[in-house]
């Protein structure tokens, strides 16, 4: 049997709130509330919102962990981030977008049909 990813799990300060900002800024569907974690899933990617520290301070190349968003409409998800307060700058170049979950966490987004 080959291993595959099952769920992945990101420490939050607020399960509750990062799975507002998941479901509203992201369009995350909203999967389960397991009282203290939450569910949430971006496409066929189930993400577990647990409590914990969040914090992750440093740059985006600093960081250990960065899931990459694929859109069809990149620049209809910028303002949708921007509309919400997310500071939106680029990754490598200025066909990838790089933001910050609320607990610091980041996230890099590029265009794929």
């Amino acid at each position: 049997m080959e291993p595959r990813i099952g769920h992945l799990e990101v420490f939050v300060q607020d399960p509750v709130a990062s799975r507002d900002w998941y479901v509203h800024v992201l369009g995350a569907k909203f999967v389960a509330d397991q009282g203290l974690a939450q569910w949430v899933a971006l496409g066929v990617v189930e993400i577990l919102l647990r409590p914990g520290s969040g914090s992750v301070a440093g740059a985006y190349r600093a960081t250990s962990v960065a899931p990459v968003l694929y859109l069809s409409d990149l620049d209809g998800f910028r303002e949708r981030l921007e509309s919400n307060g997310v500071a939106v700058t680029h990754g490598d170049d200025d066909e990838c977008l790089t933001f910050q979950d609320p607990d610091g966490h980041w996230y890099q987004a590029t265009a794929h049909p």
